[in-house]
């Protein structure tokens, strides 16, 4: 009952906030969302494209490349996403980094365990993230193959980082990875240390050869000066803290700059 009514409250949300130019895009096609949404846009009298990532009742998202082809069809100012059980649905969040790309977070409000972020569409055509070649080994075991940044970002707003990954052996624990942003001094202005990807698909359950992608998303402190900051990756042991080090003995690798602008 509960998550029936979660459910009934967002999509009620979702469909009194939509605006002429709005796409919605749920978690799979989700039951509960496709019964309410002809009744509440009937009631409230407003409607957009309904799509799901990826479609049918099961399965998971592995590429983004069907998901721009549907959106790009409703040439969408806006996307909305529904989602739940989103790190079963879409464990790499090919979904929403896409939109990172594309754009940019407007806001969010949740219902229960359901999430819905707004993002602002600021390319003509949706197009995919394309990392930046890296191919760095870490410990003899995990490629860093490419990433992709941000570019700039006023402060006080949402930075992010997405890195491809690939194993060369199987990763012997779950490893955490850090993206640290630091000023002209060295010092860290921000960062992000998480597991990749989540603990239904762990490091130490990767398939050996199989590229992975895994986001990164901090929010950039509000009184940061402006400028070029330079943006640092890096894999350590989560009990011990000890990095691994590439074939040059370093332990950690400069992936790109960000530009901040200042408020």
């Amino acid at each position: 009952p509960l998550i029936r009514a979660d459910t009934r409250g967002a999509v009620r949300h979702v469909v009194e906030a939509l605006e002429p130019g709005d796409t919605v895009v749920m978690a799979r096609d989700n039951f509960a969302v496709n019964y309410y949404w002809p009744k509440i846009t009937a009631q409230v009298g407003k409607t957009a494209p309904l799509l799901a990532a990826p479609e049918g009742l099961h399965g998971v998202l592995h590429d983004d490349a069907g998901f721009i082809d549907r959106l790009n069809a409703t040439q969408p100012k806006r996307v909305r996403l529904i989602l739940w059980q989103d790190d079963v649905v879409d464990p790499q969040k090919l979904a929403e980094s896409t939109l990172w790309r594309n754009g940019y977070q407007i806001g969010e409000y949740n219902f229960g365990r359901i999430r819905l972020p707004l993002y602002q569409i600021t390319e003509p055509r949706i197009g995919p993230i394309v990392g930046q070649p890296i191919d760095i080994l870490f410990g003899d075991q995990l490629l860093l193959k490419a990433s992709w940044l941000r570019p700039q970002v006023t402060a006080g707003d949402w930075f992010y980082a997405v890195l491809w990954w690939q194993p060369t052996q199987p990763p012997p624990k779950d490893y955490k990875v850090f993206v640290h942003v630091l000023d002209a001094a060295g010092h860290v202005a921000f960062q992000d240390d998480r597991t990749q990807l989540n603990e239904l698909l762990p490091m130490s359950h990767w398939t050996v050869g199989e590229t992975l992608r895994a986001p990164h998303a901090m929010v950039s402190p509000a009184n940061l000066p402006a400028g070029d900051y330079r943006v640092f990756v890096g894999v350590y042991d989560p009990v011990t803290g000890e990095r691994l080090r590439t074939a040059t003995g370093e332990n950690e690798v400069l992936v790109g700059l960000v530009r901040i602008n200042g408020r």
